[in-house]
Protein backbone atom coordinates (compact mmCIF):
# COMPACT_ATOMS: atom_id res chain seq x y z
CA UNK A 1 0.00 0.00 0.00
CA UNK A 2 1.72 3.48 -0.99
CA UNK A 3 2.31 5.97 1.81
CA UNK A 4 3.25 9.72 2.11
CA UNK A 5 4.41 11.62 4.80
CA UNK A 6 5.03 15.26 5.24
CA UNK A 7 6.93 16.80 8.28
CA UNK A 8 6.82 20.32 8.74
CA UNK A 9 9.03 22.55 10.93
CA UNK A 10 10.18 19.14 12.84
CA UNK A 11 6.73 17.65 13.54
CA UNK A 12 5.43 15.11 11.61
CA UNK A 13 1.71 15.95 10.00
CA UNK A 14 -1.07 13.48 10.45
CA UNK A 15 -2.81 13.31 7.55
CA UNK A 16 -1.77 12.19 4.03
CA UNK A 17 -0.05 14.96 1.82
CA UNK A 18 -0.93 13.73 -1.03
CA UNK A 19 1.99 13.42 -3.87
CA UNK A 20 5.04 15.55 -3.66
CA UNK A 21 3.71 17.88 -6.80
CA UNK A 22 0.29 18.31 -4.93
CA UNK A 23 1.89 19.30 -1.53
CA UNK A 24 4.53 21.62 -3.25
CA UNK A 25 1.46 23.40 -5.20
CA UNK A 26 -0.65 23.96 -1.72
CA UNK A 27 2.62 25.46 -0.07
CA UNK A 28 3.71 29.11 -0.70
CA UNK A 29 6.06 29.43 -3.25
CA UNK A 30 9.94 28.41 -1.82
CA UNK A 31 12.77 26.81 -2.82
CA UNK A 32 12.85 22.60 -2.94
CA UNK A 33 15.11 19.63 -3.72
CA UNK A 34 14.10 16.18 -4.39
CA UNK A 35 16.15 13.04 -3.89
CA UNK A 36 16.34 9.38 -3.08
CA UNK A 37 17.91 7.03 -1.20
CA UNK A 38 19.59 3.28 -2.54
CA UNK A 39 20.39 0.17 -1.05
CA UNK A 40 17.70 -0.25 1.45
CA UNK A 41 17.32 3.18 2.58
CA UNK A 42 20.70 2.97 3.78
CA UNK A 43 22.09 6.10 1.40
CA UNK A 44 20.70 9.30 0.91
CA UNK A 45 21.81 10.23 -2.38
CA UNK A 46 24.28 13.00 -3.43
CA UNK A 47 22.79 15.09 -0.15
CA UNK A 48 25.45 17.49 0.32
CA UNK A 49 25.34 18.70 -3.15
CA UNK A 50 21.10 19.38 -2.69
CA UNK A 51 21.65 21.14 0.16
CA UNK A 52 24.00 23.23 -1.88
CA UNK A 53 21.58 23.58 -4.80
CA UNK A 54 18.73 24.54 -2.09
CA UNK A 55 20.86 27.10 -0.94
CA UNK A 56 21.53 28.48 -4.29
CA UNK A 57 17.73 28.48 -5.03
CA UNK A 58 16.90 30.54 -2.23
CA UNK A 59 19.86 32.81 -2.59
CA UNK A 60 18.32 33.66 -6.01
CA UNK A 61 14.84 33.86 -4.99
CA UNK A 62 14.96 36.27 -2.09
CA UNK A 63 17.93 38.04 -3.52
CA UNK A 64 19.81 37.24 0.13
CA UNK A 65 22.49 34.62 1.15
CA UNK A 66 22.00 32.16 3.47
CA UNK A 67 24.86 29.93 4.74
CA UNK A 68 24.50 25.99 3.96
CA UNK A 69 25.38 25.40 7.21
CA UNK A 70 23.10 27.47 8.60
CA UNK A 71 20.37 25.64 6.29
CA UNK A 72 21.45 22.68 7.32
CA UNK A 73 20.23 23.36 10.77
CA UNK A 74 16.89 24.74 9.71
CA UNK A 75 16.29 21.39 7.86
CA UNK A 76 17.78 18.77 10.10
CA UNK A 77 15.11 18.39 12.48
CA UNK A 78 12.31 17.61 9.80
CA UNK A 79 14.59 15.33 7.96
CA UNK A 80 15.66 13.75 11.53
CA UNK A 81 11.96 13.18 12.34
CA UNK A 82 10.62 12.16 8.78
CA UNK A 83 13.36 9.78 8.00
CA UNK A 84 12.82 7.97 11.18
CA UNK A 85 9.30 7.66 10.74
CA UNK A 86 9.58 6.74 7.11
CA UNK A 87 12.11 4.17 8.15
CA UNK A 88 9.37 2.76 10.30
CA UNK A 89 6.64 2.52 7.23
CA UNK A 90 8.93 1.25 4.46
CA UNK A 91 8.62 -2.38 3.50
CA UNK A 92 11.91 -4.25 2.89
CA UNK A 93 12.08 -3.54 -1.29
CA UNK A 94 11.18 -0.02 -0.68
CA UNK A 95 13.61 3.26 -0.80
CA UNK A 96 12.46 6.72 -0.26
CA UNK A 97 12.59 9.42 -2.16
CA UNK A 98 13.23 12.85 -0.16
CA UNK A 99 11.30 16.59 -0.91
CA UNK A 100 12.68 19.68 0.90
CA UNK A 101 10.81 22.78 0.61
CA UNK A 102 12.09 25.79 1.80
CA UNK A 103 9.50 28.95 1.39
CA UNK A 104 8.58 32.21 3.66
CA UNK A 105 5.22 33.78 3.78
CA UNK A 106 5.30 37.56 4.08
CA UNK A 107 9.39 37.88 4.70
CA UNK A 108 8.86 35.81 8.00
CA UNK A 109 11.68 33.03 8.79
CA UNK A 110 11.79 30.09 6.15
CA UNK A 111 9.42 27.50 7.06
CA UNK A 112 11.09 24.05 6.15
CA UNK A 113 8.96 21.07 5.03
CA UNK A 114 10.09 17.46 4.27
CA UNK A 115 7.75 15.12 1.98
CA UNK A 116 8.72 11.39 2.04
CA UNK A 117 7.17 8.67 0.48
CA UNK A 118 8.19 4.96 -0.65
CA UNK A 119 9.88 4.19 -3.89
CA UNK A 120 9.85 0.20 -5.58
CA UNK A 121 12.91 0.62 -7.87
CA UNK A 122 12.41 -1.05 -11.17
CA UNK A 123 14.21 -1.47 -14.12
CA UNK A 124 15.41 1.17 -16.07
CA UNK A 125 13.48 1.31 -19.31
CA UNK A 126 13.91 3.69 -22.13
CA UNK A 127 11.57 6.83 -22.55
CA UNK A 128 10.21 8.22 -25.16
CA UNK A 129 9.90 12.40 -24.94
CA UNK A 130 8.33 15.20 -26.90
CA UNK A 131 9.78 18.50 -27.11
CA UNK A 132 7.05 20.94 -26.51
CA UNK A 133 8.07 23.99 -24.73
CA UNK A 134 9.09 26.71 -23.42
CA UNK A 135 11.52 26.78 -20.84
CA UNK A 136 11.52 28.25 -17.39
CA UNK A 137 11.72 31.57 -16.24
CA UNK A 138 13.85 31.46 -13.41
CA UNK A 139 15.59 28.23 -14.76
CA UNK A 140 18.79 28.22 -12.01
CA UNK A 141 16.27 28.21 -9.30
CA UNK A 142 14.31 25.27 -8.56
CA UNK A 143 10.98 27.12 -7.24
CA UNK A 144 7.82 25.55 -6.81
CA UNK A 145 6.63 27.78 -9.16
CA UNK A 146 7.35 25.70 -11.72
CA UNK A 147 5.30 22.59 -10.40
CA UNK A 148 2.23 25.13 -11.16
CA UNK A 149 3.16 26.51 -14.41
CA UNK A 150 4.76 22.76 -15.79
CA UNK A 151 0.84 21.33 -15.44
CA UNK A 152 -0.02 22.93 -18.90
CA UNK A 153 2.32 21.06 -20.41
CA UNK A 154 2.13 17.59 -18.24
CA UNK A 155 -1.63 17.76 -18.98
CA UNK A 156 -1.40 17.82 -23.03
CA UNK A 157 2.09 15.44 -23.88
CA UNK A 158 1.12 12.61 -25.58
CA UNK A 159 -0.10 9.42 -23.37
CA UNK A 160 3.21 7.51 -24.61
CA UNK A 161 5.78 10.46 -23.17
CA UNK A 162 7.52 10.15 -20.45
CA UNK A 163 9.41 13.27 -20.44
CA UNK A 164 8.66 16.90 -22.14
CA UNK A 165 11.92 18.46 -23.83
CA UNK A 166 11.18 22.31 -23.51
CA UNK A 167 12.80 24.41 -26.64
CA UNK A 168 11.73 27.98 -27.01
CA UNK A 169 12.36 27.88 -30.92
CA UNK A 170 11.40 24.31 -31.88
CA UNK A 171 15.36 23.92 -32.65
CA UNK A 172 17.27 23.77 -29.96
CA UNK A 173 16.91 21.72 -26.94
CA UNK A 174 16.85 22.70 -23.41
CA UNK A 175 15.59 20.44 -20.64
CA UNK A 176 12.95 18.36 -19.78
CA UNK A 177 9.99 19.41 -17.25
CA UNK A 178 11.79 17.24 -14.33
CA UNK A 179 15.05 16.31 -16.18
CA UNK A 180 18.60 17.33 -17.76
CA UNK A 181 18.60 16.26 -21.47
CA UNK A 182 21.71 15.03 -22.87
CA UNK A 183 22.65 13.80 -26.34
CA UNK A 184 25.60 11.55 -27.35
CA UNK A 185 26.85 12.67 -30.64
CA UNK A 186 29.41 11.72 -33.54
CA UNK A 187 32.06 14.16 -34.83
CA UNK A 188 32.37 14.00 -38.22
CA UNK A 189 36.00 13.76 -40.16
CA UNK A 190 39.00 12.18 -39.29
CA UNK A 191 39.75 10.86 -36.05
CA UNK A 192 35.75 11.62 -35.33
CA UNK A 193 34.86 10.34 -31.83
CA UNK A 194 31.64 10.25 -29.52
CA UNK A 195 31.08 13.76 -27.76
CA UNK A 196 28.59 14.06 -24.78
CA UNK A 197 26.36 17.54 -25.46
CA UNK A 198 23.93 19.12 -23.09
CA UNK A 199 22.36 22.63 -22.90
CA UNK A 200 24.83 25.21 -21.16
CA UNK A 201 23.50 27.01 -17.74
CA UNK A 202 23.26 30.00 -19.88
CA UNK A 203 21.13 28.80 -22.25
CA UNK A 204 18.65 28.65 -19.28
CA UNK A 205 18.54 25.13 -17.73
CA UNK A 206 18.67 24.13 -14.01
CA UNK A 207 21.90 23.24 -12.56
CA UNK A 208 20.78 19.41 -11.71
CA UNK A 209 22.77 17.92 -9.71
CA UNK A 210 23.30 14.46 -11.93
CA UNK A 211 23.84 16.94 -14.68
CA UNK A 212 27.13 17.90 -12.96
CA UNK A 213 27.98 14.76 -12.30
CA UNK A 214 27.73 13.10 -15.41
CA UNK A 215 30.12 16.22 -16.90
CA UNK A 216 32.23 15.30 -14.25
CA UNK A 217 32.61 11.69 -14.77
CA UNK A 218 32.93 12.35 -18.50
CA UNK A 219 35.86 14.21 -17.70
CA UNK A 220 37.75 11.85 -15.50
CA UNK A 221 36.81 9.32 -18.49
CA UNK A 222 38.13 11.90 -21.05
CA UNK A 223 35.03 12.05 -23.04
CA UNK A 224 34.60 15.05 -24.40
CA UNK A 225 31.40 17.23 -23.35
CA UNK A 226 29.90 20.50 -25.58
CA UNK A 227 27.87 22.35 -23.16
CA UNK A 228 25.18 24.45 -25.54
CA UNK A 229 21.73 23.66 -26.72
CA UNK A 230 21.81 20.49 -29.22
CA UNK A 231 20.44 21.31 -32.22
CA UNK A 232 17.70 19.46 -33.72
CA UNK A 233 18.78 20.42 -37.11
CA UNK A 234 22.21 18.42 -36.32
CA UNK A 235 19.79 15.47 -35.31
CA UNK A 236 21.43 12.84 -37.87
CA UNK A 237 24.58 13.09 -35.45
CA UNK A 238 23.16 11.69 -32.52
CA UNK A 239 23.62 8.03 -31.74
CA UNK A 240 22.25 8.37 -27.92
CA UNK A 241 20.28 10.38 -25.97
CA UNK A 242 19.06 10.35 -22.28
CA UNK A 243 17.83 12.52 -19.73
CA UNK A 244 19.10 12.74 -16.09
CA UNK A 245 17.12 13.47 -12.74
CA UNK A 246 17.97 12.59 -8.58
CA UNK A 247 15.13 10.26 -8.49
CA UNK A 248 16.29 8.52 -12.35
CA UNK A 249 19.45 9.07 -12.05
CA UNK A 250 20.44 7.92 -16.02
CA UNK A 251 17.36 7.09 -18.27
CA UNK A 252 18.08 6.34 -21.69
CA UNK A 253 15.68 7.98 -24.63
CA UNK A 254 14.59 5.51 -27.28
CA UNK A 255 12.59 8.16 -29.19
CA UNK A 256 12.41 12.20 -29.66
CA UNK A 257 9.24 13.75 -31.05
CA UNK A 258 9.53 16.98 -32.79
CA UNK A 259 6.17 18.45 -33.19
CA UNK A 260 5.62 19.70 -37.01
CA UNK A 261 5.52 22.75 -37.94
CA UNK A 262 6.47 24.25 -34.18
CA UNK A 263 3.77 25.55 -32.60
CA UNK A 264 5.78 29.14 -31.99
CA UNK A 265 2.05 30.22 -29.89
CA UNK A 266 2.84 27.15 -27.12
CA UNK A 267 -0.83 27.08 -27.36
CA UNK A 268 -2.03 23.80 -25.71
CA UNK A 269 -4.93 23.08 -28.10
CA UNK A 270 -2.67 23.54 -31.39
CA UNK A 271 -0.35 20.53 -30.24
CA UNK A 272 -1.80 17.69 -32.48
CA UNK A 273 -0.37 14.23 -31.82
CA UNK A 274 -0.87 13.32 -35.62
CA UNK A 275 2.08 14.97 -36.73
CA UNK A 276 5.50 14.54 -35.38
CA UNK A 277 8.67 14.12 -37.06
CA UNK A 278 10.67 11.42 -34.87
CA UNK A 279 13.73 9.92 -34.09
CA UNK A 280 14.29 6.43 -32.36
CA UNK A 281 17.54 6.23 -30.80
CA UNK A 282 19.66 3.13 -29.92
CA UNK A 283 18.46 2.63 -25.73
CA UNK A 284 20.52 2.09 -24.04
CA UNK A 285 23.74 2.92 -25.99
CA UNK A 286 27.33 1.94 -25.28
CA UNK A 287 28.47 5.63 -23.69
CA UNK A 288 24.59 5.33 -21.65
CA UNK A 289 25.64 2.12 -20.19
CA UNK A 290 28.99 3.55 -19.35
CA UNK A 291 27.68 6.66 -17.81
CA UNK A 292 24.36 4.53 -15.98
CA UNK A 293 27.23 3.01 -13.81
CA UNK A 294 29.14 5.22 -12.64
CA UNK A 295 26.79 7.79 -12.11
CA UNK A 296 25.01 5.51 -9.39
CA UNK A 297 28.39 4.48 -8.00
CA UNK A 298 29.86 8.11 -7.87
CA UNK A 299 26.09 9.58 -6.34
CA UNK A 300 26.89 7.01 -3.50
CA UNK A 301 30.07 8.14 -2.94
CA UNK A 302 28.87 11.61 -2.38
CA UNK A 303 25.98 10.62 -0.33
CA UNK A 304 25.31 10.74 3.46
CA UNK A 305 24.24 7.46 5.38
CA UNK A 306 21.05 7.64 6.78
CA UNK A 307 22.76 6.50 10.36
CA UNK A 308 24.53 9.45 10.04
CA UNK A 309 21.80 11.53 9.61
CA UNK A 310 19.53 9.82 12.28
CA UNK A 311 20.94 10.61 16.25
CA UNK A 312 21.09 6.94 17.81
CA UNK A 313 20.06 5.20 14.69
CA UNK A 314 20.38 1.15 15.61
CA UNK A 315 22.47 -0.66 12.53
CA UNK A 316 21.34 -3.83 13.83
CA UNK A 317 22.78 -6.12 16.85
CA UNK A 318 24.56 -8.60 13.91
CA UNK A 319 26.02 -6.08 12.58
CA UNK A 320 27.06 -4.56 15.56
CA UNK A 321 28.37 -7.55 17.59
CA UNK A 322 30.46 -8.25 13.95
CA UNK A 323 31.64 -4.52 14.15
CA UNK A 324 32.73 -5.08 17.77
CA UNK A 325 34.64 -8.05 17.55
CA UNK A 326 36.51 -6.40 14.38
CA UNK A 327 37.06 -3.76 16.51
CA UNK A 328 38.94 -5.57 19.21
CA UNK A 329 40.76 -7.62 16.98
CA UNK A 330 42.30 -4.59 15.64
CA UNK A 331 43.24 -3.67 18.94
CA UNK A 332 44.80 -7.01 20.19
CA UNK A 333 47.07 -6.63 16.93
CA UNK A 334 50.54 -5.18 17.61
CA UNK A 335 50.65 -4.24 13.55
CA UNK A 336 48.55 -1.91 11.20
CA UNK A 337 45.30 -3.84 9.80
CA UNK A 338 45.35 -4.35 6.21
CA UNK A 339 43.81 -1.64 4.18
CA UNK A 340 42.19 -3.93 1.85
CA UNK A 341 40.56 -5.98 4.86
CA UNK A 342 39.03 -2.97 6.85
CA UNK A 343 37.24 -2.22 2.96
CA UNK A 344 35.75 -5.59 2.61
CA UNK A 345 34.24 -5.22 6.24
CA UNK A 346 32.88 -1.91 5.40
CA UNK A 347 31.37 -2.54 2.04
CA UNK A 348 30.25 -5.68 3.65
CA UNK A 349 28.12 -4.06 6.91
CA UNK A 350 27.83 -0.97 5.46
CA UNK A 351 29.52 1.24 8.42
CA UNK A 352 29.29 5.02 8.08
CA UNK A 353 32.54 6.52 6.63
CA UNK A 354 33.23 7.95 9.87
CA UNK A 355 33.75 4.69 11.29
CA UNK A 356 35.62 3.34 8.02
CA UNK A 357 38.19 6.32 8.55
CA UNK A 358 38.85 5.36 12.29
CA UNK A 359 39.46 1.76 11.20
CA UNK A 360 41.87 2.92 8.63
CA UNK A 361 43.87 5.34 10.71
CA UNK A 362 45.22 2.74 12.59
CA UNK A 363 48.67 3.01 14.05
CA UNK A 364 51.56 1.88 11.20
CA UNK A 365 53.81 -1.22 12.15
CA UNK A 366 56.84 0.40 13.25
Amino acid sequence: MAWRLLVSDGAVQPLDPGHAASFLKTKPQGAYTTTRTVDGASCLLLWERHLARLAQSLHIMRKKAIDQRALTKLVNPSLYAGLEEALARRSDEEELVVTVLACNKDEGPLQISVHITGLVPASTVPAQVSVMGPSRETPLAKSSQWVRTRQVLEQCMPKSTAEVILSNDGRHLLEGLVTNFFVVLSTVGEGSRCVVQTAALGNGVLPGTVRQLVIEICSEKNIPVLEGSPSWDERYLWKEAFVTSSVRLIQPVSEIQMPMPWNASFDPAQWNPNHWDTLSLKAPGSVTKILQKEVLARAKYHGSYVSNLIPGVDLGESVGRKLLAFEMQRRACKSRICCKEARLVVKAYSVPRTFSFTLLAAPTKS
